[in-house]
């Protein structure tokens, strides 16, 4: 409560406390939860809430700290991380708690289902790690051995009677499918007939699920500033070997986009504040997506952060500089072609 209070109000002195209380809590949780043993025995009401803390933890540490903390929040991601693997968090598990009545919603359900979707908000917190930081992705698509979570509406279902509404309506627009399969499928081009209709959250893990391949081909294709340190030639600013892995990339994104767009399920499953909340936060994941594709991010990192200590001569900065210009304004024009 600290933590979204100061979070909220954005009140200094409230937020150094809550960083000091922040640090604090992440390091007696961290102790705690490595010692947890695995499935069924972190089923209980306080494990949940403190994986849920952790996560929370590391969201505040990226939202909140300056450039110079900044780097606290991915050490305690890589931690978080390595204890939600241990207790096997990403992989679909029978929980074997006894459901009280039929009067209230199933206790099973709620149970996987926060444990699912801690598993999917980690997953999406590594594609911001990714593109603000360039670290590569943590989480592959196929550790996540998951079907995607509920639909918001069934999620925030307050009486059992319509939570057995929308579950009906659910089960007959949803077809019950390992996140792993859904992507390999929809990375099959010839596959996308075959994709059963998907909420709108599903298309934004999908988006999440291409970074790993896309950093692959990046690594591949374009030459990395440090392997350069020690000359200041021309081959930063030439273009990569092969631009076919960017133009096969920026369709498959493209399309993913439309496919959200005209496909997904929409009202039955989803209000109209959760789609408007999606509509704000999908565009900046695809047009980072787009942008990772066609601008050296690590080009632009290095000479905004100064990270090699101003070892860049005037002309060579200035060319880095135009360079950047050129990038911005090829990703503007194709963001005025796609919108």
């Amino acid at each position: 409560m600290s933590m979204i209070g100061a979070w909220e109000y954005g009140v200094t002195p409230s937020l150094e406390a809550s960083e000091r209380w922040s640090e604090s809590l992440f390091l007696r949780l961290s102790k705690v939860l490595s010692q947890v043993s695995t499935w069924p025995a972190t089923v209980s009401k306080s494990a949940i809430q403190a994986y849920q803390a952790l996560l929370l933890n590391v969201i505040f540490t990226l939202e909140y700290l300056d450039d110079m903390r900044f780097r606290k929040a991915y050490p305690r991601y890589c931690m978080m991380i390595a204890i939600f693997r241990g207790a096997s968090l990403f992989q679909e598990q029978q929980i074997f708690v006894q459901d009280d009545t039929q009067d209230i919603i199933p206790t099973s359900w709620l149970i996987r289902e926060k444990f699912k979707r801690l598993a999917f908000y980690t997953f999406r917190l590594d594609n911001y790690f990714y593109f603000l930081q360039g670290h590569y992705p943590v989480l592959r698509y196929e550790e996540l051995c998951l079907a995607t979570p509920s639909s918001e509406r069934l999620w925030e279902a307050t009486t059992v009677e319509e939570w057995h509404e929308i579950k009906e309506i659910e089960s007959k627009k949803r077809a019950t499918m390992l996140f792993m399969t859904l992507m390999d499928t929809a990375m099959d081009c010839e596959g996308w007939d075959t994709l059963p209709p998907l909420l709108e959250d599903d298309f934004v893990y999908g988006i999440c699920a291409m970074q790993t391949w896309v950093w692959r081909d990046i690594k591949r294709h374009r030459p990395r500033l440090q392997a350069l340190q020690s000359s200041e030639g021309s081959n930063i600013l030439s273009t990569p070997a092969s631009s076919r892995f960017i133009e096969y990339w920026s369709a498959m994104f493209t399309t993913w986009s439309e496919c959200l767009r005209d496909r997904s399920i929409g009202s039955p499953l989803s209000s109209e504040k959760h789609r408007e909340l999606l509509e704000n936060c999908t565009p900046a994941l695809y047009h980072f997506s787009q942008m990772s594709l066609r601008a050296n991010l690590e080009t632009i990192q290095d000479l905004a952060m100064d990270r090699y200590h101003k070892q860049y001569s005037g002309p060579y900065r200035r060319q880095l500089e135009s360079r950047i210009l050129e990038w911005k304004h090829r990703i503007a024009w194709r963001r005025k072609e796609t919108l």
